[in-house]
């Protein structure tokens, strides 16, 4: 008789603790231990949720919905302050919605139009919830509803009631709604994707371009997440592949879409190879001084935002014409640096770095030392050309810088103009000891000597002056050992 009793007292204390709403909660969030507890895969465990949501909310009413929806909000009010995932609660609110959509689709509409009424106060952002009204309602009715209220996140429903729209629904009044949404959106507030935009063009061939235009009149030139503008270059979305037809009358667009892409940043991400830079290249053959003028451009700007145009130009240099384009880079960057030293500074070096792991990396290494060497024997008395060049081959190998102080001294012996080239890089860096690093620049400069020897007499400058840099190395070398010895 005791236990009965206890019994029924945990029953009846169970009932005063456990009110409607948390018990909704049990039904509406996941529980990973109860999932454990009961041995289930993920989608057995996701089967048995469905079929709890279908059996608690069978015989519910329009008023049950609306009482629902208050103890929603109270169930994320709570989970809120517990900063619990605050997307899961919605998006488990969206399916009980779906799966009243095929119980009672009448229901479902009257439901989901008092929900948006209320104001959508949960931030759901489900598309299916769109569809089904659009099957249910149809697109006038619907759109009529998702325009008439007041909501948050009502520009992404629109977005999303656009985007479902089947082709041969649309008409060119929603062409124009589609316009004036473009138009009257924050920029954060755009969808991602572009490619559903391709099925309005039966009313407008121009609307992808129309589109582009919109976005890059309202995005601020310092927005650093502006997907549509980079989605519209990756390779693998449709959008990409329909470039050569939508911009073939405007590819000054497509530039100034590129550019604004690139100073965001997202050049590393989305044209990693060179494909869409390619594609502009081969209708522009101009478009590479372009480029690096809207390069210097930006580095001339108030340092406002951190521009970096660091990239791997491999895809350059595996061209056909490389030798005619890059040439030109070479020629006009220098030009520029020269004619601009104050107002911002290309490191022609950029265009010479390649990818650590390129498979051709000695094929594309052989291109360059072909096009410098050309440049070198045409300009070898170009002193201040030759220092620019110069600066950039410190940046090889020891073997290939040494190929070219050969190939420079054999086409101007003047020991004055060698002496103002640069053998080395103009920086150096080390983690410890100074020591090894001396010894490897002694050993290149060690390197150098026999190159003297074939014309001793005309070379004998050249080799002084190179034994006096190896004789301060040695003497460094000496001095830092002696500092590493008292710090050790």
């Amino acid at each position: 008789m005791a236990n009965l009793w206890r019994c029924l007292l945990c029953e009846s204390l169970r009932d005063l603790f456990t009110n409607k709403t948390y018990a909704m909660s049990e039904v509406l969030i996941s529980d990973q231990l109860e999932r454990r507890y009961l041995n289930l895969e993920y989608e057995e465990y996701e089967q048995l949720r469905q079929q709890r949501i279908q059996d608690f909310f069978v015989n519910y009413n329009l008023e049950d919905y609306k009482q629902f929806f208050e103890q929603c909000l109270e169930i994320q009010k709570e989970t809120d302050r517990r900063n619990h995932n605050t997307s899961h609660l919605p998006s488990q609110v969206a399916r009980v919605l779906i799966d009243l959509a095929n119980r009672d689709p009448q229901l479902y509409a009257d439901v989901l139009k008092y929900y948006l009424s209320f104001g959508n106060i949960l931030r759901i952002n489900e598309p299916q919830l769109i569809n089904y009204l659009i099957k249910i309602l149809g697109i006038d009715k619907t759109s009529e509803i998702l325009n008439k209220a007041d909501y948050a996140s009502k520009r992404k429903w629109l977005f999303d009631f656009y985007r479902l729209l089947s082709q041969e629904l649309i008409r060119k009044e929603h062409l124009n709604q589609l316009y004036s949404l473009y138009k009257e959106t924050e920029v954060s507030e755009i969808p991602q994707e572009l490619n559903f935009v391709l099925k309005y063009q039966m009313l407008d061939e121009n609307v992808f371009i129309n589109i582009i235009e919109i976005l890059l009149v309202n995005a601020p030139d310092n927005f650093n997440n502006f997907y549509p503008l980079s989605l519209l270059f990756n390779s693998h979305r449709e959008v990409n592949t329909a470039l050569l037809n939508l911009f073939e009358k405007d590819l000054n667009l497509l530039k100034k879409a590129y550019f604004r892409v690139l100073k965001n940043g997202y050049h590393i991400q989305i044209d990693q190879y060179g494909q869409n830079f390619v594609y502009i290249l081969n209708r522009d053959p101009e478009f590479i001084l372009e480029y690096i003028d809207w390069i210097y451009h930006q580095k001339s700007q108030p340092q406002l935002y951190y521009f970096n145009h660091k990239r791997d130009y491999s895809f350059l240099w595996r061209r056909e014409n490389y030798e005619k384009i890059m040439s030109q880079i070479i020629k006009y960057v220098y030009k520029r640096n020269q004619e601009h030293l104050n107002c911002g500074y290309i490191s022609l070096n950029e265009f010479f770095i390649l990818s650590a792991d390129g498979k051709d990396n000695e094929t594309l290494w052989e291109r360059q030392d072909h096009i410098l060497m050309k440049l070198l024997e045409f300009r070898c008395d170009d002193i201040p050309f030759i220092q620019f060049i110069f600066d950039i081959v410190t940046k090889f190998s020891y073997e290939r810088r040494r190929s070219f102080v050969d190939f420079f001294i054999r086409h101007n012996k003047k020991f004055e103009d060698f002496k103002k080239l640069r053998l080395e890089p103009s920086s150096w860096s080390s983690s410890g000891s100074w020591v090894p690093v001396y010894q490897k620049r002694m050993e290149y400069l060690e390197s150098l000597l026999p190159l003297f020897l074939f014309n001793s007499l005309a070379f004998l400058q050249h080799k002084q002056y190179v034994e006096e840099l190896i004789e301060w190395l040695r003497k460094e070398i000496e001095r830092e050992k002696k500092r590493d010895f008292m710090h050790d």
